[in-house]
């Protein structure tokens, strides 16, 4: 597929000569066309071999041979759905299941199998008429058998409307004519919505616009580019794990400018597909444990809905492996919470087996990997609540004694457990190794899912839903996760490991419905906090490691601070990292005066590491203009007004690791935890500082306690201003910010609420807090020195 640029420049100056373009209505069709290699759905990209496993492509019999006519979305074994303009009445279909290429030819889990039955929509006119009700359902003379490759879709339930992003794919037209493509093409598409799709569509094709509100679904780009063709009829238009789209036509010529792509919306056809599909199957749900039994290993393979994570991403992962007659297998996840003690699950861990863990590794597969340690458990404390048995039920957490002690390293870290009051919300991150659907291996490739953390009380009303009022989730003992539309859930092998939430392991995986990551069935985790375990068993976690991280703080994870930047200076011929500062709008950065003062600076955006090289995302922009505040004395002197605005050679690009962190309004008091991010120095004699960004959890301390507390420390030198700073810090110290930490954000509740300026030396020392200008304090300086670009967030 052609990606198609628009100029909108060169257009205007040429128009004057070129031919208008006639817009038409027309059918992606189902006719026939030759096959070409390395070409692109109009817009997109190559798909992966299995990243779309309910794709399928509809063939038709021409005198003796079979060719791609549209696509089709799986939607059971014996049942596929596609377009009704695909599949008019006295033809011979077949559809191909399993493949990536058009060529593909006898390759793992490829089946192709002949269509019995074709059921087109009554209310279709047929005779190729560009219509509502273009939909179809192909049964097939045999069951596909499920596999990495060839899986079910699921659709969505009447009524639900999709929004926001969806994925495009097929091995449509790149462009209007010419050949499909060999390789299957995906694109990333807004929804349109319907009502704004209708008017476009009227703009271009007046009264004789066939698009329905309330059978139509549309994607597109307001400028064109991207979109579907010939070929790419009757496949899937994948948002939220569901199949929401059936594709049906567009204005050709295909991509043009504001012409939206045009589905069969299949919500509102759910009824009329479960009624004409009596043999599809419907999942019947039952509580499992993610189970304790050694399988296979398999490699390329995922965790359901998830990623492959990164070496070193989850350094607090471990793989729990028992002891068969002479070799060890991974059954189950572990979080390491302490030199000595890993938590996880108690039905992984009963009574009469031999078990070790494996930490530091990203592979299981991995043989003597930097960091790498392999340790005998040496006792197994199961929570005595807990049945045994294999039951499903609360209080399945166990605690694992180790025969000697980790050392910590980058690839292997503590993740503190929550204080007893604390509620996971919002997202939360699940890693593991466990199987990537219901049935077959684990992957060797630790994988990570981002999900969302379903409140307790709304996760007992679906678990009563799908299981009665006897199952087996507790609201004050479980915390639930998961996507209402299923594709992203723990399976088997994931048991016992972490949910990562806000700093802390809040769950550790217990478990869930099958089959995993089906329709509204969500994980349920065993929560982490004291209340599950005795709190004695626990000996002081390592809180600094040479040259590893921030004092008191942890590796932060890819993505988890997109507003975080490196500032750095100019040195005779290279550029070194002087302080970290917080995107506010694409073009301004905000970071402290005593950061600035002389120099030639730039900004790199999206990294975790200072080593990171054009990882995804990542940019590095000049500064082109430095403001400081003027109160700020220019003798680099510790005072209050340290604060700095950096404009932007030019604009950053927001993407998943790069993005704004809202200012407070003026007179925002910042109240309980707040975040700290940096590459400071590790502790106060450190020479280097972290390659990896480093983040710490940190209470604010009122400002008149603060100001206290540093007038003890430093008399009449106390240079801290109640109204223009802001602290934090823990009494005992161990946490704080030091040497390179200047200028980086403090968060809190999702605000920019301090830049970091000063701290007492040694950095981390006993009840020396860390000092910030209080972003508040500043809110109408930088709205004014910004241009308005930068307004404070509206609570």
């Amino acid at each position: 597929m052609k990606f198609a640029l628009i100029l909108i420049a060169l257009v205007a100056a040429v128009s004057a000569n070129a031919d208008t373009t006639v817009y038409k209505a027309v059918y992606f069709p189902a006719a026939p066309v030759n096959v070409s290699t390395n070409l692109r759905v109009v817009g997109g990209l190559n798909a992966e071999r299995n990243q779309f496993p309910y794709q399928v492509s509809l063939q038709r019999l021409r005198l003796i041979a079979y060719y791609h006519i549209c696509g089709g979305t799986i939607l059971s074994p014996n049942w596929v759905l596609s377009a009704a303009h695909c599949t008019p009445n006295g033809y011979t279909y077949r559809v191909a299941a399993g493949i990536l290429l058009q060529s593909d030819s006898g390759v793992l889990g490829q089946q192709t199998v002949a269509v019995a039955q074709v059921i087109n929509h009554a209310l279709y006119p047929g005779n190729n008429i560009v219509a509502p009700n273009d939909v179809s359902l192909v049964r097939l003379a045999s069951s596909l058998v499920y596999g990495i490759s060839v899986q079910a879709l699921p659709i969505p339930p009447r009524r639900y409307e999709a929004r926001g992003e969806a994925i495009l794919s097929g091995w449509g037209l790149i462009r209007t004519g010419g050949s499909i493509p060999d390789r299957l093409q995906f694109a990333n598409l807004p929804i349109v919505p319907e009502r704004e799709c209708d008017e476009i569509l009227t703009g271009f094709l007046g009264t004789r616009n066939p698009f329905s509100v309330e059978l139509n679904v549309c994607s597109g780009i307001q400028f064109g580019g991207e979109s579907a063709c010939n070929g790419d009829s009757g496949g899937p238009l994948f948002n939220d794990g569901l199949v929401v789209g059936i594709v049906s036509w567009v204005l050709v010529p295909c991509g043009g400018h504001n012409a939206p792509s045009v589905y069969a919306k299949t919500s509102a056809f759910t009824d009329w597909i479960v009624e004409n599909t009596p043999d599809a199957e419907t999942p019947v749900y039952k509580a499992e444990y993610l189970p304790a039994t050694p399988v296979n290993v398999s490699k390329n393979l995922r965790i359901v809905g998830g990623f492959n994570a990164e070496r070193n991403q989850f350094p607090y992962q471990v793989s729990l492996q028992r002891r068969g007659l002479i070799t060890f297998s991974h059954i189950c996840g572990g979080t390491i919470i302490s030199p000595n003690w890993v938590l996880t699950a108690a039905h992984c861990t009963p009574d009469g087996n031999t078990y070790r863990v494996v930490a530091g590794i990203i592979l299981q597969s991995d043989v003597n990997v930097p960091g790498q340690q392999t340790i005998a458990v040496a006792q197994v404390i199961n929570n005595a609540l807990y049945p045994g048995n294999n039951v499903v039920a609360p209080n399945d957490v166990s605690l694992l004694h180790l025969a000697s002690s980790l050392i910590f390293g980058e690839s292997v870290r503590a993740l503190p457990i929550p204080p007893r009051w604390h509620q996971a919300r919002g997202e939360a991150i699940l890693s593991g190794w466990g199987l990537t659907r219901t049935g077959g291996s684990i992957p060797d490739h630790l994988q990570f899912a981002n999900l969302p953390i379903v409140p307790e009380r709304e996760c007992d009303e679906i678990l009563t839903s799908l299981l009665g009022t006897q199952h087996p989730f507790n609201e004050e003992l479980n915390v639930c996760s998961g996507i209402q539309f299923g594709g992203e859930s723990a399976c088997n092998g994931d048991s016992g490991g972490p949910l990562f939430n806000d700093g802390f392991v809040v769950g550790v995986v217990s478990w869930v419905l099958v089959p995993c990551g089906a329709f509204n069935a969500p994980s349920v985790y065993a929560t982490a906090n004291y209340s599950n375990y005795n709190a004695a068993y626990l000996d002081t976690p390592l809180k600094v490691s040479d040259g590893l991280q921030i004092i008191g703080g942890f590796n932060a994870l890819r993505n988890q601070f997109p507003y975080q930047v490196s500032v750095q200076r100019l040195w005779i011929l290279t550029y070194s990292h002087v302080c970290g500062g917080s995107i506010i709008s694409s073009n301004w950065v905000l970071t402290a005066s005593h950061c600035t003062t002389s120099g030639t600076y730039r900004v790199v955006a999206g990294i975790v590491l200072q080593t990171d090289e054009n990882v995804f995302g990542q940019q590095t922009l000049a500064v082109s203009e430095i403001i400081n505040h003027p109160l700020y004395p220019e003798t680099d002197a510790v005072a209050p007004n340290d604060i700095s605005l950096l404009r932007l050679s030019r604009s950053l690009i927001y993407v998943e690791n790069v993005q704004p962190i809202p200012i407070p309004h003026r007179g925002y008091v910042a109240e309980g935890d707040a975040v700290l991010t940096g590459w400071g120095l590790t502790r106060p004699s450190a020479l280097t500082i972290p390659n990896h960004l480093q983040f710490a959890y940190l209470p604010i301390v009122p400002g008149e306690e603060c100001d206290n507390i540093l007038n003890d420390l430093l008399g009449d030198r106390n240079p801290f201003d109640v109204e223009l700073n802001v602290c934090s810090g823990i009494r005992n110290g161990g946490e704080s910010a030091c040497s390179g930490d200047s200028g980086g954000p403090l968060v809190n509740n999702g605000l920019l609420v301090g830049v970091v300026s000063w701290v007492l030396v040694p950095c981390g020392g006993h009840n020396a807090p860390t000092v910030y200008g209080k972003t508040s304090a500043f809110t109408d300086w930088i709205v004014q020195n910004t241009n308005g670009e930068v307004e404070p967030a509206i609570l």
